[in-house]
């Protein structure tokens, strides 16, 4: 995840979402409190070596891999698919070409935290912060 410090920003959205909705803003813990009891109660939240295999290591996206399910495989898939595929690959080297990019809080590679936590999806415990400066020509 990569934040541009609009943590205020996010947080006054995330607030007008929340009372657009009608639903407290502690809905948000409340529920990866409940995922995180729920991946415990399953054992999935704990770290297995055994449960990666060679099998799964080498996914194809297009290919016939039912394990990506929601998106469809084979002659069943969500035929947006390319089109995001590639949306998402163009914005990703827009942004990136666009600009010079820092690590923030004086962060470098070698200490950069990448202890990760488990829930549904695997994310950074702590996120990634980084800070676009406007690339000179």
């Amino acid at each position: 995840m990569v934040s541009f410090r609009v943590d205020q920003l996010r947080d006054e959205a995330i607030s007008a979402f929340h009372g657009f909705l009608g639903l407290p803003v502690e809905f948000e813990v409340e529920l990866e409190d409940f995922l995180d009891a729920l991946l415990d109660y399953k054992g999935e939240g704990k770290e297995e070596p055994d449960k990666i295999s060679e099998k799964n290591a080498i996914l194809a996206i297009l290919g016939q891999h039912y394990e990506l399910i929601p998106f469809g495989s084979g002659r069943r898939i969500c035929v947006e698919f390319s089109l995001a595929h590639r949306v998402v690959q163009l914005g990703l080297a827009t942004l990136l070409h666009s600009f010079d990019w820092e690590l923030a809080c004086n962060v470098t590679p070698k200490n950069m935290d990448v202890t990760e936590r488990m829930r549904i999806t695997v994310r950074k415990l702590v996120p990634l912060t980084a800070i676009p400066k406007r690339r000179t020509v």
